[in-house]
């Protein structure tokens, strides 16, 4: 079990942030969602998490996840960012290689 990892989620898509949180549910990690961009970063600020699972893209800001790994990064936040889209875009992947552990 996972009980004491605890996993951040955010995507602007309910149907992929419920379904993605009920399987790590279900794996017993302990799981926070986010639907925006200012919500994510605010939580990595005063929260710890083992992983931020992060949609690349977002409606209103089509770089949103580019800036949540920066964020992660300029403040050294110990939180493992994983980058996941439906709308792959080598460029934004470029910027943010090496920064992710998965994609």
């Amino acid at each position: 079990m996972h009980d004491n990892e605890k996993i951040l989620i955010v995507d602007d898509d309910k149907d992929v942030l419920d379904s993605t949180a009920d399987y790590l549910q279900a794996e017993g990690f302990q799981v926070d969602t986010f639907e925006t961009i200012d919500e994510t970063i605010e939580a990595l600020n005063t929260n710890q998490y083992a992983a931020a699972v992060i949609d690349m893209d977002f409606p209103k800001e089509p770089e949103g996840g580019v800036r949540i790994v920066d964020h992660v990064k300029a403040c050294k936040i110990s939180t493992l960012p994983i980058i996941y889209t439906g709308k792959g875009n080598y460029a934004n992947l470029k910027k943010i290689f090496k920064d992710i552990y998965d994609y």
